[in-house]
């Protein structure tokens, strides 16, 4: 199933993003590919992997794939 990131809801009081860290873990996604899925429930509520997120964000990537 694909679905656009951007239908990815993430819940308030999850820890802070590290900013280095998403630079970090961008340049690794675009060089290796996204090994570890990003996961979220039944409504679209984000249940692990925020900065891999925002990485695939930061690439301009659209879509999740399942």
């Amino acid at each position: 199933m694909k679905i656009a990131i951007s239908e990815i809801k993430i819940n308030p009081g999850r820890r802070p993003v590290n900013l280095d860290g998403i630079n970090e873990l961008a340049r690794s996604i675009s060089e290796i590919g996204l090994l570890n899925p990003i996961t979220i429930d039944q409504e679209y509520i984000l249940v692990a992997g925020l900065h891999r997120l925002e990485a695939v964000k930061k690439l301009g990537r659209h879509r999740r794939r399942e």
